[in-house]
């Protein structure tokens, strides 16, 4: 038996026009919010640009939450082993 349906009730109809309303406002709040965040994100990166310009900081610094400038550690020189000693060496000190 082929039961075909040939139209929707009114309510189903209006139901449908709601939820396509709600999900296109909803679509169009994340637009908003994106471009509001990417807004905010800019705002921020000139102003961190600014301070940087402002004390004369160098690459590799960074800022931290409270505020504090945090300069880039120099890597530390290898020291030789304690137990090293040039004059002790087998091959006889060097020059």
């Amino acid at each position: 038996m082929d039961k075909r349906i040939e139209k929707i009730t009114l309510e189903e109809v209006a139901q449908i026009e709601l939820l396509k309303s709600k999900y296109d406002t909803a679509k169009a709040q994340v637009e908003a919010a994106q471009a509001f965040s990417e807004l905010q994100g800019m705002h921020f990166k000139y102003f961190i640009l600014g301070v940087f310009r402002k004390y004369g900081l160098p690459d590799g610094v960074k800022i931290t939450d409270d505020g504090r400038i945090v300069y880039p550690q120099p890597p530390e020189t290898p020291q030789p082993p304690a137990s090293f000693n040039a004059s002790n060496n087998e091959n006889g000190p060097h020059p």
